[in-house]
This record gives C-alpha cells, sequence and structure tokens, in this order.
C-alpha cells in the first residue's frame, strides 16, 4: 500500500513508511483467552475444468454453490466467514454441528439441479482445535491445520480428525438428522500431512447422501481400510 501512495505524491520511495515508523505507537490489541471451535473448510474438485466448460456460466454455478453450503453452515448454527476462489470456511462452537452442516452441505450439493455436464463436486475437511480472535476472525493453527485435511478427501468426501471423531461419538443420530440413519466414521488410517508435526489419523464420513471413496483419503501414508455400504474395514 505504501508504494502506490509513493506514486504522484512527490516523495522518495521508502519516505511513507518512514512517515508511518514515526507516528506515535498504537495501543496494542489485548489478547484473548482463545476458545475451542471446529472449522469446516470445503473446495470444488476439478475446479479448472468446469470452468473451462461452463464458460460464461461458471460464475453462477460458483455463487450457488456458496449458497448451499452457507444454507447448512447457517442450520447449523454456524459462522460462514469466508470464501476465497472455489473455496469456503466456516468455524462452529459444537464440533457435532460442525459434522452436521458438512453432510448436509454435501446432500445438498449433490440433490441440486446442476446443468447437464456441470455439476459441482466438492471435498470437505472438518477439523478441531484452538483460536483466537484478531479483529473479529479465528486464527490459529487450527485454521491452517483444517486446510490441509481437506486437501487429502475426494469429490463428494467428508474427512475429519480424531478430535472431532471423539468429540461426536455417539452423536451420529443428531448429525445424520433427517436424511438418513447414524452415520459412520469409518478409520482412513494415519497421513503425513503439512502443519501438523505427528501423521494425522483420518476418518471418512459414512452416511446416506456421501460419496464413499475407496480406499480412502488421496496421501501416501498407512492403506486406508476399504468402505462400502455393506463391508467396513475390509481389507482392500
Amino acid at each position: 500500500m505504501a508504494t502506490v501512495a509513493e506514486h504522484g505524491s512527490g516523495r522518495r520511495p521508502g519516505q511513507a513508511m518512514v512517515a508511518l515508523a514515526d507516528r506515535a505507537p498504537q495501543a496494542a490489541a489485548p489478547a484473548d483467552a482463545g476458545r475451542h471451535v471446529t472449522v469446516v473448510y470445503t473446495d470444488i474438485v476439478g475446479s479448472t475444468g468446469l470452468a473451462a466448460r461452463a464458460g460464461a456460466s461458471y460464475p453462477s454455478l460458483l455463487v450457488r454453490h456458496r449458497e448451499l453450503i452457507a444454507g447448512a453452515v447457517a442450520r447449523r448454527g454456524g459462522s460462514y466467514l469466508s470464501h476465497a476462489g472455489d473455496g469456503t470456511m466456516a468455524v462452529f462452537d459444537r464440533p457435532d454441528d460442525a459434522l452436521g452442516a458438512a453432510v448436509d452441505a454435501q446432500r445438498a450439493l449433490g440433490a441440486e439441479a446442476w446443468p447437464a455436464g456441470l455439476g459441482i463436486r466438492v471435498r470437505m475437511g472438518v477439523h478441531a482445535g484452538e483460536v483466537h480472535d484478531v479483529d473479529g476472525e479465528p486464527v490459529g493453527l487450527a485454521i491452517n491445520q483444517g486446510a490441509r485435511i481437506m486437501a487429502v478427501a475426494h469429490a463428494g468426501q467428508v474427512v475429519v480428525t480424531d478430535a472431532v471423531a471423539s468429540a461426536v461419538a455417539g452423536a451420529g443420530e443428531a448429525v445424520a438428522g433427517d436424511g438418513g440413519p447414524d452415520l459412520v466414521l469409518a478409520d482412513a488410517g494415519h497421513h503425513d500431512l503439512r502443519d501438523h508435526a505427528t501423521p494425522v489419523r483420518l476418518r471418512q464420513v459414512v452416511a446416506d447422501g456421501l460419496t464413499v471413496v475407496l480406499p480412502g483419503p488421496r496421501v501416501a501414508g498407512e492403506q486406508a481400510p476399504c468402505l462400502s455400504a455393506t463391508a467396513l474395514g475390509e481389507a482392500c
């Protein structure tokens, strides 16, 4: 921003930064105590090819996909914080609400009457951890980690960490809602992910209306079990 201000101002390069440094220091905002949240990240799979096929209609498809996700987030009491390109992020106070919103959003995206050949498929990751609020937005390692977890999922898949799975144990009926029977969090093995100090145990959400992917997340690591509607945990 300083570079823009310098053009046409008569100042030599760097003077704007010196002027800012000479100002009286602002009092630092007090640090908050932090809070535990569950974050849901989403990303459109194959968005470049989709944009090429859709042409001028791609922006409207993108907006509709955001509406469906934001609606699912709002119904479960979450905060839809941002979207960047073809991805979104939301945070929740309760992990079961976060997982429920992800399931609801996948079902809504799958049920949408997309134009022929232009269906939107989305990968999702759910993670829990501590954040601090900075200028009204959550900041913390859990935010970065959530994005890494989302990145390993397949189209139509929801992947969660043990932190989420442990917190929602026994809450399958509440999470699944009216869309089907209790969901299952099927073991998908341990995986080495960026921003994680140790291998992360991941679980795939198995529920009506969601894609069940064989053999599991896309990253190398411990072999995930095969997943199907009739046999969970069989060797791949």
